[in-house]
Order: structure tokens, then sequence, then C-alpha cells
């Protein structure tokens, strides 16, 4: 009797820890803010849930904010530019196929301006990119304290985005 119950204890842990791992890894997943670069609006130590399912039925959109992976680090973004956008970044503002977009996730006063590879913003110079197929062009929101964004680490390859983020 206790080899049965031992066995069938066994069985539904090993089946609770399949399922997890199939859910972490094809559905949701968590993340935990850490820094500022999304400021006002996602803060260090915040929790989210992060979709990997809703990007195997489409595909993402601009305003949409994701989790990248990049060099084994995970990074906080917003998508800003699709595939075949031609997007230029000009006077402290984004601007798509000659529009400029309005970002109403900005905190007020918030300008957008070329870094260099220090993150020092470069004021006096233009980013004009056409965003290439299967890749898209990501910001922080706040973008004076983004280091690792679009501007710096350039178009990020639809492989590297592991899902959106669902804010509670």
């Amino acid at each position: 009797m206790k080899k049965s119950v031992y066995r069938k204890w066994w069985f539904w842990t090993l089946l609770a820890i399949i399922l997890v791992i199939i859910f972490n890894f094809f559905v949701a997943t968590v993340a935990i803010v850490d820094g500022i670069s999304m400021e006002p609006n996602f803060h260090t130590g915040e929790v989210h849930v992060v979709s990997r399912w809703q990007y195997n039925f489409g595909s993402p959109t601009r305003g949409d904010v994701v989790v990248v992976s990049l060099n084994n680090q995970r990074y906080l973004n917003r998508i800003v530019g699709l595939p075949g956008d031609r997007l230029v970044i000009k006077s402290g503002s984004v601007f798509i196929n000659d529009k400029k977009i309005n970002e109403p996730y900005l905190a007020s006063g918030v300008k957008t301006y070329k870094l260099d590879s220090s993150g020092t913003p470069l004021k006096d110079q233009t980013i004009t990119v056409t965003v290439p197929q299967g890749k898209y062009f990501v910001l922080g929101d706040n973008r004076p304290e983004t280091i690792y964004d679009s501007r710096t680490i350039g178009e990020i390859p639809i492989k590297s985005i592991i899902g959106v983020v669902s804010k509670f």
C-alpha cells in the first residue's frame, strides 16, 4: 500500500513540474523590473507577467512593452518601430514614415536623442533608419536614462523578444 501512495505522489509531483516548465517556456513567464529605463510607467521591483503566447498568433505592435533578451541579459523596452518603418529621431522627437508620433506614455518634457556608446545624448545628431524585416526598433520610456535600447544596440530581431508585458 505504501509503495502505491509514493508512486502516485511522485507521478503527480513530476507531472506538476513538467506542466510548470511547459507553461514557463511556451505560455507565460514572470519578469521583475530592475532599473529606471521604463519610469514613470514601470518601477524597480515590480513583478509582471510576460505573455509568450500572444506572439504565436500575431506580431508585436507599436506601443507594446516587451522583454528583450540579448547577450544573456533581459531588458524591458517599448516597441516604437515596426519592420519596414522609416524611423527618424531628430530635435528630441520620434518620426515614423515622416509623421511625428504621439507618445502619451512618456513623462512630460521627455526628449529622445541619439546616444553614443556610453549613453551620452547627442542632441545635435539625427538617427535615420529603415527597420529591417523581422526586426523592431525599441526604446525605453525614460529616454534620458535608458542606455540599452535601439539607439545603442540596434534593431531587435523577433527571436530576441521573449514576450509582451502585462501590467497589473
